[in-house]
């Protein structure tokens, strides 16, 4: 049975301490398997009801 909605992995809120601006990198997996998407949403063609769904957000500022 395919799910019928989109899914969103929202961060939380990030600052900078030398007032650099925030981006963030997003990473899907799928039933422990990376996936295609990088942005804040993944289709529900990626994933089935019962699949297990993952996401991780790296924030990066521009520098190391």
């Amino acid at each position: 049975m395919a799910y019928s909605g989109t899914l969103t992995c929202a961060p939380g809120i990030a600052s900078d301490v030398d007032g650099d601006s925030v981006t963030y990198g997003y990473y899907w997996s799928v039933n422990n398997s990376p996936v295609a998407a990088t942005s804040e949403t993944l289709d529900n063609n990626s994933f089935q009801a019962s699949s297990l769904v993952a996401c991780a957000i790296t924030p990066h500022d521009g520098e190391e």
